[in-house]
């Protein structure tokens, strides 16, 4: 059971990872083409790095609730049969490593979430890291002399 568990975190990791590349990878060229302001510019940036976490989110979320329904891998606690927005819910507060502990798996299945935290940190670090690049190239040389 836990090598299934085990399994289905490391394709997550390799699925999530292979989206945010090819998410910015696709932001970077069409919007430095576009005719609109710097801040334009960085607010579609900044919303294409969200679109991206809500749709890894939703991949953490759906394998969540899949293993947490199937019962043999575990199950969220108290509650026998998991609802979309819960598990969505329990994904988005463990990706973030926000920990607020309200949701919370048992059994195997309770590995994706140190992997999906891990994950989470490393990809949020890279949307960082791409909104820096992204400020860097498209703010204006005036703003920048100005702080």
């Amino acid at each position: 059971m836990t090598l299934v568990v085990v399994l289905v975190a490391l394709l997550l990791v390799v699925a999530t990872t292979t989206w945010h590349y090819e998410v910015l990878r696709v932001l970077g060229p069409r919007i430095a083409h576009l005719h609109v302001r710097p801040r334009v510019r960085l607010l579609l940036v900044l919303f294409g790095c969200l679109f991206a976490h809500a749709v890894e989110i939703g991949m953490y979320a759906v394998a969540a609730h899949q293993l947490a329904h199937a019962g043999i891998y575990g199950r969220f606690v108290e509650e026998a049969s998991p609802t979309w927005w819960r598990a969505w819910y329990y994904s988005a507060e463990t990706f973030t490593s926000l920990g607020y502990g309200d949701e919370l798996l048992e059994g195997p299945v309770r590995l994706l979430s140190g992997i999906e935290c891990l994950n989470g940190l490393l990809l949020i670090g890279w949307s960082v890291s791409y909104l820096h690049m992204a400020m860097l190239r498209f703010w204006p040389d005036r703003v920048r002399e100005r702080e």
